[in-house]
């Protein structure tokens, strides 16, 4: 059995405003579009996950909802919390990529095995 590993960006979101957490941001019209268009591409070419990992930001939630909606599909689907780039703007770049390293070889380690094994049986 082969796994595909798809990567997407959220779609076009609204520019920061004054009191809304960068987290909480919402598409923009362009991206709501964006992304609805993006789910009947995917659906045309046959390529429906069988399972999609997925931010809670926002404009992600959105993006993924819209994407989903046009698949058509049944797709599992997990939620994580981790905030990729870092909200804590306070932090030295040096310190902020050292732990997205160590988040991402962490990621890395327990997932890959898991895939595997998913595959093997």
């Amino acid at each position: 059995m082969t796994l595909t590993l798809m990567l997407l960006r959220h779609a076009k979101a609204k520019r920061p405003e004054d009191g809304v957490d960068d987290f909480d941001r919402k598409l923009s019209r362009r991206g709501r579009e964006a992304a609805t268009e993006l789910g009947s591409l995917l659906r045309a070419e046959g390529l429906a996950p069988d399972f999609a990992l997925v931010s809670a930001a926002k404009r992600t939630r959105q993006t993924w909802e819209r994407v989903a909606a046009e698949l058509g599909a049944e797709v599992a689907e997990r939620e994580t919390r981790a905030a990729l780039p870092l909200r804590d703007r306070r932090r030295s770049w040096k310190r902020c990529t050292a732990r997205r390293r160590q988040r991402a070889a962490s990621w890395w380690s327990a997932t890959i095995p898991a895939l595997r094994a998913s595959s093997s049986g």
